[in-house]
C-alpha cells in the first residue's frame, strides 16, 4: 500500500535511519508458529538456527553501503505487540526525529494455541475464548473471549500516529512493515496518510526476513507480491456469522462475495515500476485438474 520505495535526502554521514517497532527487534515473530528452528509448535527457538530479524537486517545494510547509510541504525521499540503501557512512545518519538528514514514494525504475533499476547495460530483465531479463570482457551465454551479485531492491538495505533505526526512537515521519509499470518487493517488514517510513504506487508517471511525487508528498502530487490488476502477497511463490513460455513452467508466470508470497498483489494501490490500485460491468451478453453 502507500507508495513503495524508500527516498530520503543525502546527508553527512549517511542516511540516518531508524527502526520502531515491537516487531522490529523479536526473531520469534519471523518463523511464525510453524518452524524447523522449533523442538515443538509455539515452542522456544533453536540456538543454532540463524535468524536474521528486521533490525539486524537493516543494520548489517547499513554497515555495508559504504557510507551511504550511516552505520548507527537507533532502535526504539516503542510499544509491545498487546499491552496498555504506552511509555515508551516518547522514546520512539524522539529516535523517530532525529532520522531520514523511520521504519516503523508492526503487526501480530503467533505462539502455542493457548497463551498470552498471541492473536493468532493454527487452533486460534483473532477472537478467542478464555476458561472461567481468564485463561486464553480457543476451546472454551465460556463466553468471556477477547476479540482483537482486525486491527493492530494494544498501543501500536497510538505509536504509529505518534510518530508519524511528529514527522509531519520534515523530509522524514515513514515506511510501515506489518507481519502477521491473517489480514491487518493498519487503520484508514495510516493509509491514507501523506506522511507514510510506504506500507509493507511481509507476512511471517521466515528466518531470514530482515535480511530480505532490507534488500527491498534498499533497492537491492524489487518487490512485487500481491496481496493473497483481502483487506477490509473495518471489521463492520464482515458478515456478523463469520463462522458460517457456507462461506455465503450474508456478505460472504470472502473476497469474491465482498460487498463493501476494501482498504486493499485482492491482488493489490506495487513495486519500484508499473507492468502493463498486454495479449494474454490461455492454451485450452477447459483445463483439466491432476488428481
Amino acid at each position: 500500500g502507500g507508495r513503495v520505495g524508500v527516498a530520503a535526502p543525502a546527508a553527512a554521514g549517511g542516511i540516518r535511519i531508524a527502526v520502531v517497532g515491537p516487531n522490529a527487534n523479536r526473531s520469534l515473530t519471523l518463523a511464525s508458529n510453524y518452524a524447523g528452528c522449533k523442538d515443538k509448535a509455539g515452542g522456544p527457538l533453536i540456538p543454532s538456527c540463524t535468524f536474521v530479524n528486521p533490525l539486524q537486517g537493516i543494520r548489517a545494510a547499513a554497515a555495508a553501503s559504504g557510507g551511504e547509510i550511516n552505520a548507527t541504525v537507533a532502535f526504539a521499540r516503542g510499544v509491545d505487540i498487546d499491552s496498555p503501557d504506552r511509555s515508551g512512545i516518547a522514546r520512539a518519538v524522539d529516535v523517530a526525529r532525529d532520522a531520514d528514514v523511520v521504519v516503523l514494525v508492526v503487526g501480530l504475533i503467533t505462539c502455542a494455541e493457548i497463551g498470552p499476547m498471541c492473536q493468532e495460530a493454527e487452533a486460534r483465531d483473532r477472537s478467542t475464548p478464555v476458561n472461567a479463570d481468564g485463561t486464553d482457551n480457543p476451546q472454551s465454551t465460556a463466553d468471556l473471549g477477547r476479540d482483537y479485531g482486525i486491527g493492530l492491538p494494544g498501543g501500536q495505533p497510538a505509536l504509529v500516529r505518534a510518530v508519524v505526526n511528529a514527522t509531519a512537515g520534515t523530509n522524514t521519509t515513514v515506511v510501515l512493515v506489518v507481519l502477521s499470518g491473517s489480514a491487518v487493517a493498519v487503520t484508514p488514517w495510516a493509509a491514507a496518510s501523506s506522511g507514510v510513504s510506504a506500507i509493507l506487508q511481509m507476512f511471517y517471511p521466515g528466518v531470514l526476513g530482515g535480511e530480505a525487508l532490507a534488500d527491498l528498502l534498499v533497492g537491492a530487490a524489487a518487490p512485487g507480491g500481491k496481496l493473497p488476502i483481502m483487506v477490509p477497511t473495518s471489521e463492520a463490513q464482515l458478515p456478523a456469522d463469520y463462522l458460517n460455513q457456507s462461506m455465503q452467508a450474508g456478505m460472504g466470508r470472502t473476497h469474491r462475495y465482498f460487498q463493501g470497498t476494501p482498504l486493499y483489494k485482492f491482488g493489490h501490490g506495487l513495486s519500484y515500476t508499473t507492468f502493463v500485460f498486454s495479449n494474454v491468451t490461455v492454451s485450452h478453453a477447459r483445463l483439466s485438474v491432476a488428481g
